[in-house]
């Protein structure tokens, strides 16, 4: 039983926590957490989605033997399955005269270690391996003023030990003082397990978001489970703590999205770079710091590669007429190749679909078999009903018509493609999911500024579009519709938002501000998150 997983029935194997998790032998919640009274629950895991795994209990069982005291030293190492180069050692723990049976939650302080291992804001490989080691020695004290340094200057990533002398704080490089790296480089594990998280291998269990435990494959875990921030206990009496002398290590695995740990990744890129390239004892400051800038970038260009090669493909399938689920498929790992890329430089809106011709930077995901965009269709049937002033019946009509006529070829408004561009650019990690241009069928049955009425040569021009009201993510719904007022832009017809419609029909010589009673020309409904503005030419849609 190699790798043990904490559920509500103990400590079962991988297979059996999967058969508890879909109900086969008994009703468990999905993510394990339900053993846990009070707990926040796991978020599940899986391919495109985040992964932190984070160490949360080590035993150290019978080492470094009895009645005697070391330093400890725990490193981790994760690599892709497509990789053949060794992965870089990071440090975790850093602890000084530690004791046989000794427990651990954490590091003891910040300035000694992190329980990070690993974060990636999407996992994009079919398969990950993980390594964790145990080393006991007595290691300098100058030893631990450098580590301590080290993690000091960065916060809660592990450092790296790309090669002998050297570590790896973020994205500096520091060189250990004469020979004091070759104890901690050279330590001998008194133990090491190896764990596989396979995502997308046919024929193997796919891993949940839950605490896994890492010990010996003979160990007995009958009649034991699994204490957060206590370690393993006794099932019927959780006051008992496990005192044998088999180590272990808890690792959880957690699909929650952590901004602040987007820095983990290019700098595992760079110490696998430094690792793979770099062997002299010396090199100057300057020089290192490019290599690890090069690296970093190396790594987005990676993703950004990846990830157009895709559009392309993502646009010959939809000429080609293919299946909506072979492409959304392909949509999920361009948008998690995009979410790995950590300079703004590279990074684009996930399913975006600007302008080619204005932005090439932007993915553009067109049919040009119909000059269909693959815009978010505004599903909700009254949202916007009679949002303008009411029109005679027979202009209703009329632009019915134009929007039929329309219907196969259309494009939404050039100025509304570059607001949602600007709001993109400066809010990439927003919420989408009440975005909206094109009109649903309840809406074409109706006038409707979603609809495409405005006609510019051969295409209609959708004039509408719904922005997710998303202020968790930066994106304030509120604060954009301010400053549109402001703008004074001539282009806006109204803006709905917060259960109200702020008309631009009398802006002219009005008071500005968002609560003037004058803006609102009638209370709406608050259907769903989402602001709405028509921002373009009555004539072209431009």
């Amino acid at each position: 039983m190699p790798v043990l997983m904490a559920s509500e029935r103990g400590l079962v194997s991988q297979k059996q926590f999967s058969e508890l998790a879909e109900g086969k032998t008994q009703r468990l919640k999905r993510n394990a957490s339900a053993s846990f009274r009070g707990a926040t629950e796991f978020t599940p895991i899986g391919l495109n989605k985040p992964l932190t795994i984070r160490i949360a209990h080590v035993y150290t069982g019978r080492f470094p033997g009895k009645n005697s005291r070391n330093d400890f030293l725990l490193t981790s190492a994760i690599k892709a399955y497509s990789v053949f180069n060794a992965a870089p050692r990071a440090i975790n723990f850093l602890t000084a005269d530690v004791p046989h049976h000794h427990s651990m939650t954490a590091p003891a302080a910040v300035d000694k270690g992190t329980s990070l291992v690993f974060y990636t804001p999407a996992v994009t490989d079919a398969s990950l391996t993980l390594t964790l080691e145990m080393g006991f020695d007595r290691f300098p004290r100058e030893l631990f003023k450098e580590i301590s340094n080290g993690f000091q200057s960065i916060g809660q990533l592990p450092i790296f030990m790309p090669w002998s002398g050297f570590i790896l704080a973020g994205a500096q490089l520091v060189r250990l003082i004469g020979d004091i790296g070759e104890r901690l480089f050279e330590s001998r594990a008194e133990f090491s397990r190896t764990e596989t998280l396979d995502f997308a291998l046919p024929g193997f269990d796919r891993p949940e978001a839950a605490f896994r435990i890492l010990t010996s494959p003979g160990f007995d875990a009958s009649g034991l489970t699994f204490s957060p921030r206590r370690g393993l206990v006794a099932r019927n009496d959780e006051s008992k703590l496990y005192d044998g002398d088999e180590p272990y290590v808890v690792v959880s695995l957690d699909g929650a999205k952590e901004t602040q740990l987007e820095q983990f990744t290019p700098t595992l890129a760079s110490a696998e770079l430094l690792q793979r390239f770099f062997g002299a004892e010396r090199k100057s400051s300057a020089a290192i710091d490019a290599i690890v800038e090069a690296a970093k970038l190396a790594n987005d260009i990676k993703f950004r590669r990846e990830a157009d090669q895709l559009a392309r493909e993502i646009e010959r399938l939809k000429a080609d007429g293919a299946e909506q689920s072979e492409i959304d498929k392909l949509l999920a790992r361009h948008d998690a190749l995009i979410e790995n890329i950590s300079s703004v430089e590279l990074k684009v809106p996930k399913k975006a679909g600007a302008d080619r011709s204005k932005r090439q930077s932007r993915l553009m995901r067109l049919n040009p078999s119909s000059s269909i965009e693959d815009e978010p269709v505004v599903d909700d049937p009254d949202h916007d009903a009679e949002a303008d002033r009411p029109p005679d019946p027979s202009a209703v009509e009329s632009r019915k018509r134009k929007a039929e006529k329309a219907s196969e070829k259309w494009r939404v408004a050039d100025s509304l493609r570059a607001l949602r561009v600007q709001i993109d650019e400066q809010f990439p990690n927003r919420n989408r999911e009440s975005d909206g241009t094109i009109g649903d069928a309840a809406h074409a049955s109706r006038d409707s500024d979603h609809n495409p009425h405005i006609i510019d040569g051969d295409f209609g021009v959708v004039t509408a579009i719904d922005i997710t009201h998303d202020p968790a993510n930066g994106c304030d719904a509120g604060a954009i519709v301010d400053k549109l007022i402001a703008s004074r832009d001539p282009r806006i017809k109204y803006i709905i938002y917060n259960r109200q419609i702020i008309s631009s029909y009398e802006w002219k010589g009005a008071d500005l501000s968002p609560s003037a009673p004058s803006f609102i020309s009638r209370v709406w409904p608050f259907h769903s998150p989402w602001f709405e503005v028509w921002r373009a030419r009555r004539e072209r849609g431009s």
